[in-house]
């Protein structure tokens, strides 16, 4: 993972973007229709407001890593509906 670095020269890790498709690939218990019902509820979840999700245009990506803090935030009980 390449480092991008701030005008302070701090190094922020490069996000991981993936599809839907692609992260149901990578985590075979999260099934593309499940991931799909979750963006439907972004606003309502959390999700949204994680960062998790980038728009380019009409395609939807995801921040690998940051949506999988939040599955795990949320599995931990440190995100409530």
């Amino acid at each position: 993972m390449k480092n991008v670095t701030t005008k302070d020269e701090i190094p922020i890790p490069e996000p991981t973007l993936v599809s839907v498709k692609q992260m149901a690939k990578a985590s075979p218990a999260l099934s593309e229709s499940f991931i799909r019902k979750l963006l439907f509820n972004r606003h309502k979840n959390g999700l949204f407001d994680s960062g998790a999700i980038i728009r380019v245009g009409h395609r939807v990506f995801l921040d690998q890593g940051l949506f999988m803090k939040w599955i795990v935030d949320r599995s931990k009980g440190l995100v409530h509906d």
